[in-house]
Parts: structure tokens; sequence; C-alpha cells
């Protein structure tokens, strides 16, 4: 579901901003990864346009083809993050990297100065590098993916503040291909760094990746296009029938080894090509020392500084304003929401002993009225404590008239007897009920074996005094009760 919040759309859990790229087939936002617990992330949001994303044969090879670069992870590569397909709309979420395509750059690169060859070879290492990862790339059952990325060009070699050189749309030009024949203007620029076996209609494989990285560079290290034709005609039929031209033929100063390696990758025959993308860098590693990523990063803030810190300002305004929850939306509860423990809640008074409810006992079986005691550290429900505090009550009760009638003098007396006259509580009194031989520890019968029990919070009635009976004492009443083995008084019926 999307929806609005002034300039910001909400789509799934993220927010989308507002358009930093444009092109062709799509618009670039920025955009927030929302999480729980306030949780933020930016990314950067890539939103088809609407003539692709109604396509529903291209959308199904768009979504197969990103979850498959989603699988690739390296420093080189801007990883895809997500896709969501909503309401005819097709969103491609990827890692947010501050920095200008190596199009951009050139652009701004003075056309009488042709680029460092070491800081050149830099570059296209990390992208080769980025390359091999993504023709590695297994499956989660380990099954190679082999994938091909179809499109290395300059507008999708991004290259960081960082110095980092970074591969962008992974998985989108297999999709796009199939629109190519209509959108002619769109795919002019991309055609020149297709291999002869692309153009031709051919199997794919990794080979022709190291062939359009090997076109980039050699524009790079020469300042000029590879291909001269312009009609796009032309234009394929050159790339055909393609026989590459050393470097050093335009840029002097170009080592020879370098020389080299850029005409193996640039072989029309792939089989003539390096095998992999990481054999093509470790050659390009060898022709020329390469220079660190501080070094690419000068060259970029000298091309782009301006551009970069008016994109870093958008940036920081973003995430400082950007909404992280809809009008309409629930945001996470907060901490202070959250209900008060227990400990925060009034206690029932302790009543010593308290018994529980009997548990359920197999048939056949008798078990004692006992008090299961929570665990050390355990919480304990409001209910639980106020069913407990009632069945305690009611054994209270129940207590205190049988010590009522302990107290009862015997027949031979006819005066009161001072309730501070009464003999203490016997520390075993039972309540009809057995004490199982087999009680576990946590199983507190209602016989207690402390020798200084608590007293009872509920206060006993006071004995009345009883006038004289008549005829003799019952000598079977003295004592009126029975002590078992087990130590529990029993009052004798007829006694009482």
């Amino acid at each position: 579901m999307a929806n609005a919040v002034g300039s910001y759309r909400f789509v799934g859990r993220y927010v989308i901003g507002e358009e930093i790229a444009s092109g062709g087939m799509a618009t670039v936002h920025l955009a927030r990864q929302r999480g729980s617990l306030g949780f933020a992330r930016t990314v950067a949001v890539k939103c088809l346009h609407p003539t692709f994303a109604r396509d529903a044969q291209f959308v199904s090879m768009f979504i197969d083809e990103a979850r498959l670069a989603a699988r690739v992870q390296h420093p080189n590569v801007v990883t895809t993050l997500d896709v969501v397909d909503l309401d005819q709309e097709l969103f491609l979420v990827m890692d947010h990297v501050l920095g200008a395509s190596l199009y951009e750059l050139q652009k701004q690169q003075p056309p009488d100065k042709k680029m460092d060859p070491r800081l050149a070879v830099t570059i296209m290492m990390g992208v080769l590098r980025g390359l091999h990862a993504a023709h590695e790339a297994k499956s989660e059952r380990g099954d190679p993916l082999e994938i091909v990325h179809r499109d290395v060009s300059p507008q999708n070699i991004l290259i960081g503040r960082d110095g980092v050189s970074r591969l962008i749309d992974f998985g989108v030009a297999r999709a796009v291909e199939r629109v190519h024949s209509t959108h002619e203007g769109q795919v002019k620029g991309k055609v020149r760094y297709m291999s002869p076996e692309q153009l031709a209609g051919e199997p794919l494989d990794r080979r022709s990746d190291v062939f359009a990285a090997a076109v980039i560079l050699w524009e790079m290290l020469t300042g000029r296009p590879i291909h001269r034709a312009g009609e796009l005609g032309a234009l394929v039929a050159e790339i055909l029938r393609f026989e590459p031209k050393p470097a050093s033929l335009f840029a002097p100063t170009i080592p020879a080894g370098l020389d080299a390696a850029l005409l193996q990758g640039l072989q029309r025959d792939k089989q003539g090509r390096f095998s992999t993308a990481e054999d093509m860098a470790r050659a390009l590693e060898r022709s020329i020392p390469p220079v660190t990523t501080g070094v690419v990063a000068e060259w970029v803030e000298s091309l782009a500084h301006e551009k970069l810190e008016h994109r870093a300002r958008r940036v920081s305004a973003f995430e400082n304003e950007a909404p992280l929850t809809n009008e309409g939306g629930v945001s996470s509860p907060s901490l202070a929401s959250a209900p008060a423990s227990l400990s925060d809640e009034p206690r029932p008074t302790a009543l010593p002993s308290m018994p529980a409810i009997p548990t359920e006992s197999s048939p056949g079986t008798s078990g004692p009225l006992s008090l299961q005691l929570p665990s050390p550290g355990g919480a304990v429900s409001g209910r639980g404590i106020w069913l407990a505090f009632v069945v305690g009550s009611v054994f209270a009760i129940i207590a205190g008239l049988v010590l009522v009638y302990s107290l009862r003098p015997n027949q031979d007396s006819a005066r009161a007897v001072p309730a501070a006259s009464s003999p203490s509580l016997e520390p075993n009194i039972a309540v009809d009920a057995d004490v199982s031989e087999t009680g576990s520890p946590s199983s507190v019968a209602a016989a207690v074996s402390s020798p200084n029990p608590p007293r009872s919070t509920v206060a006993a009635p006071k004995p009345r005094a009883t006038p004289p009976t008549r005829g003799s004492p019952n000598p079977a009443c003295n004592p009126p009760y029975t002590i078992n083995e087990n130590g529990v008084k029993r009052y004798k019926v007829e006694c009482l």
C-alpha cells in the first residue's frame, strides 16, 4: 500500500523523497528504510516509468533478475536490497552511495587532458573485481547463478566520494533488452559498449562483460570513443566487424603491458579474451602500479565537488525532515507506553503458608492441597495473586474455626477461658488432606514443618463462656483429638 504525507510517499517500509536522478527507464529518489524502534536507513529507490512497470513480461523478468543480483555481495557492487511491485509500479531499492557516475565525471574532464593511466587502471580494477564477484555468485543451494551484467557502461559505474568504484544495475539489462527495438534513441549510448556476440544475439557468458570493461578503459585512456559510427545501424555493423587498435596509438605514454592487456580484453572472438574479469584485473595490476582510493577520491572531488556538496546537503535535510510514520499509520510503541510491571502494582497482604487450588491428580490417587511456589525471579500474574488471596482467606477462616473448637473448655469446666491462655498453634495442622510421600519440594502441603510458623494475619474470634454441661465427662474426649503417624492432629467428631 502506498500513500503520501506532504511531499513524501510511503511505499511499504520505505519513505520515498525527492528525485535525485532520471533516465529513459526510471527516476532515482532518496528514500528511508524504516524499521522498529525508530531505526531508519537512507537508501536509493529507482522508480521505473509506467511504460515498463505495466508490462507484465518485463516486470516478471525484471524481478527474477533482481533476485539473482541481490546475491552479489562485494565492496565494488551497489547491492540490490529489495524490489517492490505495487499498484502497477515497480521500485528497485539499492544502497545509497554519495558519488558520481563515471559518465558524469568524464563530461567534467577537460577535453585536452587525458586521464592518468594509473588512475584509470585503479578505477577499472574495482569494476572488474565487482564483475568477478557477480560472475562467481551462487544460489542458496550453492549452484552457480551465471550472472552476466549485460550493461557495463560509464553510466552504470558509480565512483563514490570515498574513491571506490562500484557497479550498479545488475539484473536490469536482460529485462531491458526486450524493449530496445522500440526505444532506439535511449539505447544508442549503450550499444557502443556491447560485445559482438551480444549484438548478434548469441548466448552470453562472463567474457561479454570483460569486453565491455575493456572498451570503457580504452576510452578513459585515449579520451576518444572506440567506435566512430554515428548512426545506430552503422554502429552495430562496425562492432560486428570490430578489430581493436592499440590504445598507445592515441596515448603514447601507455605502457606496453597495459596496451597488451587491453588488446586481449578487446578481442572480437571471446575465446581470445581473458577467461575471467579477475584475470584481467590482475593483468592490469601487473602492467602499471595502481593508486590509492584516496587519490581517486581527490580526482572525484576535483571534478564534482560542488555537485557532491549539494547532494550531501540534500541528503542531510532529507534525513532530518522525512517522517518515519504516516498519518494513518501506527508507530512503534514507546517504552513509556508499555504496561507497568507487576512490581508497580499494589500487592495483597501476604498470608503464611497460603494454599493454592489443588492440582489435578491421576485417577485412583489422592493428592495434597498444595501451594505451587513460583520459581525464583518468576513473574506472577495479577489474576494468580488475586485467586491465591481469596483461597488463602477461605482456608484461614477454616483454620480460625478449628482454633475456636480447640480452645473450647472441657465439659468439667464452667469458666470461660481467656484467649491469652490458649495453647499456641501446632505447626502441622491438616485441613483434611494427606501429605504425599512423593511430594516435590516445590509443592508445599498444608502441613507445615517449620518450627516457628508465622502468625496468621486473620484474627480468630474470641471464645465465649459456655454453661456447664450436665452429666459426667466423656473419658474418650480427654484429649479430644488423636495424632497420626505423620504427626497430624485430628479432632474427634463426638467431642466437638
